[in-house]
């Protein structure tokens, strides 16, 4: 339970000639209700968008999406991923050898308008090709500015920012791995680095594992070696380099904490087998008929009896802590699967950017409810559960279960909760706090091919998952201090309908301007506007929160009608202004609130109860 504080405030006034705001009825500027009965003070309440809703016509099945806001991590967030390259894999005319993007995807829902965030992978053996020397090029394509907002390509528009997770491992040949040749002239699909299957001295760093233990022609998985200590020393080295290039770049989003396990994903039991994926098996147990393979690649590169092995805690937390070293400025995410590691990244203090979370698998029932502990036995010396209450300092991000349909890989994103008959993606949003969701890889493949139902779900989940911002009530007064100087006093209570805070660092800016001339600003620099006190990260869904503001205006301040204007701009100066569910906003940000007269008149002494909800 939330602690409540709650205080009087009082505003008093000398007997003087003050100016005091009084309500204006004008129909054309923001609509506000206005409650002129609270005493002298005005109460305004400005005109809030309804909550964001998607409603189909069952006669076209095109859908109608209102209210939506594109907000930085949060609701949907677009996906681009690496093409497909090398002489192995299957026919891509439209690739280039280039590793540019895939750009968008067939199966996303059609937003009305663009995400503020972007999401992709990178493969180990893109950033460095050859050992010690680095590549960018692949990250820097992405980050490029668009230039058109047609534009089909990947691009950056002012305001964006580009998240990314280090893959090592990508235990699906027909996708973006780095194909090369091994010494039996069979190809060896890694994600890593080549130099890691024999280095200088013809060591190899990792396992050669066969795709297919019945047909070796199919060729090999190279796997690295998580407990080697030099392919520890190339992951920090890597780490460091990305460090240095980005991690003071403003466009760079969240950062996955990746390189371990399949897909980078923290955990290795989903490499392909015939069970659960269509691309193949590697065996592991010693009673499956190819482990012979397996243990001959592991005396052969290694010289010690034994088949692959999963990485120690302490190569788990050296990646962990390289990450963190590498962006200690940058908001870093930890994959859910592993417990042990996860707790690990947890209890790192991070100070101002505490690591959040990341799942891969938003709509599985079984899967999600089996691998993500709601609570788990990660705490704090104080007993909170480090996992469960993370959401309210730093953000859950996740993406679909699922990218592909077959008789052996069914689709899983819709999944139902047995106990309630609903879908599990409807229940995980709200229930775990969910703060963006990349906006594809729904099973089917596009768009079309999903039911009505899905399709349903897909826009709740994404209008749901995140924040949602307005302040729903202002109450303004002015004084006249001793030194003659008016105050003009704001107390805001703000809302928060979302089912997270933001994560972001901003800045809440107030500004007048005269209503007759709605271009004119009575603070026209932006180190003019009136900036509140308020902490939006704090303002947590479900509770309100009020905060008081006092600001010394000009004595001279003529009277007459002022429009009361609000925006929400990044500290850092990089992103764009915060989407509000309000109406009324302008092309730089602020939004109208209401009209207010500043008039000559005396204000008796007044005072109204706060009510203020704590962390």
């Amino acid at each position: 339970m939330r602690m409540v504080r709650r205080w009087h405030f009082a505003v008093c006034v000398a007997l003087l000639s003050t100016y005091v705001l009084t309500p204006v009825a004008n129909a054309q500027v923001a609509q506000a209700k206005v409650n002129p009965a609270e005493g002298n003070l005005q109460v305004i309440t400005p005109p809030a968008v309804p909550a964001a809703q998607a409603t189909v016509n069952s006669a076209t099945d095109q859908w109608t999406v209102t209210g939506e806001l594109f907000n930085p991590e949060s609701g949907f967030y677009t996906n681009v991923a690496q093409k497909t390259i090398g002489p192995n894999n299957p026919s891509c005319p439209q690739c280039a050898p280039d590793l540019d993007f895939q750009y968008p995807k067939s199966d996303s829902a059609p937003l009305s308008g663009t995400p503020a965030n972007l999401y992709g992978r990178v493969s180990w053996h893109t950033l460095e090709p050859v050992q010690g020397q680095y590549s960018f090029s692949t990250i820097d394509h992405v980050l490029a500015p668009c230039t058109s907002s047609q534009q089909t390509t990947p691009c950056l528009s002012r305001g964006m920012t580009f998240g990314f997770r280090v893959m090592a491992l990508n235990p699906q040949a027909n996708l973006d791995t780095n194909v090369t040749t091994g010494e039996d002239g069979y190809p060896v699909y890694s994600d890593s680095p080549s130099y890691l299957l024999k280095d200088s001295a013809g060591k190899a760093h990792g396992w050669l594992l066969p795709r297919d233990p019945s047909d070796v022609t199919q060729g090999h998985y190279f796997i690295p070696d998580w407990n080697d200590a030099f392919v520890i020393q190339r992951m920090t080295a890597l780490l460091n380099a990305l460090g240095h290039r980005y991690g003071e770049d403003p466009r760079i989003g969240s950062i996955d904490i990746g390189l371990y396990g399949s897909w980078g994903e923290w955990h290795t039991g989903g490499l392909p087998d015939t069970t659960d994926y269509k691309f193949g098996r590697i065996p592991y147990a010693s009673t499956d008929t190819g482990f012979n393979i397996n243990q001959a690649a592991y005396l052969a590169n290694n010289g010690v009896a034994g088949a692959y092995q999963a990485g120690s805690a302490a190569s788990k937390t050296a990646i962990i802590q390289a990450h963190v070293h590498a962006f200690p400025r940058k908001q870093l995410v930890m994959l859910t699967d592993d417990a042990g590691s996860l707790c690990t990244a947890m209890r790192i203090d991070t100070g101002d950017f505490p690591i959040g979370l990341r799942r891969d698998s938003l709509g599985s029932y079984t899967g999600w409810a089996s691998g993500f502990p709601v609570t788990s036995t990660c705490t704090a010396p104080d007993g909170t559960d480090l996992v469960a209450e993370r959401w309210k300092r730093a953000p859950f991000i996740t993406e679909p279960f699922g990218n592909g349909s077959s008789p052996t890989f069914p689709c899983q994103t819709f999944e139902t909760d047995p106990a309630t008959g609903q879908l599990a993606i409807l229940e995980e949003v709200p229930q775990f706090h969910i703060a963006s969701i990349k906006n594809a890889s729904y099973c089917t493949g596009t768009w079309a091919a999903l039911t009505q139902t899905e399709q349903s779900a897909v826009w709740t989940a994404g209008l749901t998952a995140g924040y949602r911002y307005a302040p729903v009530k202002i109450t303004v007064s002015t004084a006249r201090t001793d030194g003659a100087r008016r105050v003009l006093s704001l107390q805001t209570q703000w809302s928060n309908t979302g089912v997270t805070p933001t994560y972001t660092h901003w800045r809440v800016e107030f500004r007048l301007r005269s209503a007759s001339h709605a271009s004119t600003a009575l603070w026209s620099r932006p180190s003019d506007f009136l900036v509140s006190r308020v902490d939006l990260r704090k303002v947590l869904p479900g509770s309100p929160y009020t905060i008081d503001d006092t600001f010394r205006i000009a004595g001279d301040t003529a009277p007459g009608a002022y429009e009361l204007d609000v925006r929400v701009v990044d500290a850092r100066h990089y992103l764009a202004p915060m989407q509000l569910a309000l109406k009324d906003a302008d092309s730089d940000g602020f939004y109208r609130l209401g009209v207010v007269q500043l008039s000559r008149r005396a204000l008796p002494e007044a005072s109204a109860s706060v009510t203020n909800a704590s962390q």
